[in-house]
């Protein structure tokens, strides 16, 4: 009612007004007394600065969205594709194939909607998409835990993972009697707690999502997510622990017990852990610790975030990012591999020659105890079961040299 009575005592004053002046000044100023032709472009320019505004409200009523969607390859960290708000991002990710959802710096995830299933199903499911909010989704997804567990017939329980593992490799649950919760219902409800977070890794799979819908047909997952402004979680009845989340990204896995149980997880490292990484320059503090020939130009942070975050924001440990990001920076400084990080060396002498420590080369001792390893051997079904491969490569330009060092390592373990 307000908005028509504005539009109706604005129509008015043009058709009172012989003359009409732009404030914009970059239309040409209109002739006096052609009120008609001066009351058709204020429509039009009233029309297009509506329609501007209301693609900058987030989410209607019905929880659709109703502005421009931005594809998922148009989403960079360091600058937004629009000064509004919110914005909406889509995507399809394949079953299988891992999935980095991205919001740019000063955004975080908003609203969320999720369909799993097969593409001829998905595209044939004429039932609207709903974006979820956090204040849309039962405790297990909004709840503050570090993960959940889903029984065999589907229901949901929220679970705390304070040591993920001890030293047995089991992971411990809490009672069974704990609150059970039934499932929001979009295919995969493990990806809605990617809502509240400023980036989300996961891996659509019939193991995360914990149905097939359509077997022996190949799956994908259709995402469409809203980024909102930060500063718009002051306006939202968000508890503490939901806001400290748009200053996270979120990594979710996903691990299959007996009986039928899964254990899905959340790991949540620092957005400045993953968005801040960059490779000192020759003048700045860090550079130090880099021995050899360094003598290329780091490249610009922009470049390190954009090759760098989508494996850092999958490791746990703080430890380990910084690792690769050494071994990242080092190979630029050097791409013939001139330029050693300080993790693989123990001490370099006055006249420069290093030292390697044992992270690229085997410790001497006790080997692991191989009998876990011949009970795997002897299970009937071998090759069912996961494993790793590991390999060592040295290199060198003295073949001879090899063989003897090699030899010599060999019989010294």
């Amino acid at each position: 009612m307000a908005l028509t009575s504005w539009l109706l005592a604005h129509v008015l004053v043009m058709v009172a007004s012989p003359i009409v002046t732009l404030s914009s000044g970059d239309i040409s100023p209109l002739k006096k007394g052609n009120t008609l032709f001066s009351l058709m472009f204020h429509l039009v320019h009233f029309f297009l600065f509506w329609q501007r505004q209301f693609k900058k409200v987030s989410i209607p009523g019905a929880g659709r969205w109703t502005g421009h969607v931005y594809r998922l390859r148009e989403i960079t960290y360091f600058k937004p594709p629009t000064q509004d708000r919110s914005f909406a991002v889509k995507t399809d990710i394949t079953e299988n194939k891992t999935a980095f959802l991205l919001c740019s710096r000063g955004y975080f995830i908003s609203n969320l909607s999720v369909r799993f299933g097969s593409r001829v199903h998905l595209q044939s499911d004429s039932t609207a998409v709903r974006l979820y909010g956090l204040r849309d989704l039962p405790i297990y997804i909004t709840g503050d835990s570090t993960g959940i567990l889903r029984d065999k017939d589907g229901m949901y329980r929220t679970q705390d993972f304070p040591s993920p593992q001890d030293k047995n490799g089991m992971y411990h649950t809490q009672n069974s009697s704990s609150p059970r919760y039934y499932p929001v219902g979009t295919g995969c409800d493990p990806v809605l707690r990617c809502l509240g977070h400023q980036a989300c890794i996961f891996k659509p799979s019939l193991k995360l999502c914990g149905l097939d819908p359509q077997p022996d047909l190949r799956k994908q997952l259709e995402v469409r997510y809203v980024c909102t402004a930060d500063a718009t979680t002051d306006t939202l009845t968000y508890e503490r622990h939901q806001r400290e989340r748009t200053r996270e990204v979120l990594h979710i896995s996903v691990t299959e017990m007996d009986h039928g149980l899964d254990i899905i997880q959340w790991n949540t490292p620092a957005e400045n852990d993953i968005f801040s990484v960059m490779c000192p320059g020759p003048k700045q503090s860090g550079f130090e610790r880099y021995y050899g020939v360094c003598d290329d130009e780091p490249p610009p942070p922009e470049k390190v975030v954009s090759d760098l975050w989508k494996v850092l924001g999958r490791v746990p440990s703080e430890a380990c990012r910084d690792e690769l990001l050494q071994v990242y920076c080092a190979y630029h400084y050097n791409i013939h591999g001139g330029c050693v990080p300080a993790l693989v060396t123990s001490q370099v002498d006055k006249d420069g020659v290093m030292f390697y420590n044992d992270v690229v080369l085997p410790r001497k001792g006790r080997r692991p105890d191989e009998r876990k390893h011949r009970e795997v051997l002897a299970h009937p079904h071998v090759s069912l079961i996961p494993a790793r491969m590991a390999f060592a490569l040295l290199v060198h330009n003295n073949p001879e040299a090899v063989v003897s060092n090699s030899t010599t390592l060999v019989y010294q373990l």
